[in-house]
């Protein structure tokens, strides 16, 4: 069961890093992320994504 559990949150980590570098991909420097309001959003998800999978991480490991 725990080895369930392991697997399913490295899957989603994986996925979430893999979607964290792609939206990564298209700023080459940090200021970029002020430029546009594009910019601005995609910062905005990948620290959603980030945040996301943390809670998620938590919530596995306070149910197991």
């Amino acid at each position: 069961m725990h080895n369930d559990i392991i697997l399913e949150c490295l899957e989603i980590i994986a996925e979430a890093l893999e979607l964290v570098a792609k939206r990564f991909g298209e700023i080459d420097n940090p200021e970029e992320f002020i430029l546009s309001d594009y910019n601005l959003t995609l910062i905005d998800a990948i620290s959603m994504r980030y945040l996301s999978f943390f809670h998620l991480l938590t919530l596995k490991r306070s149910t197991a």
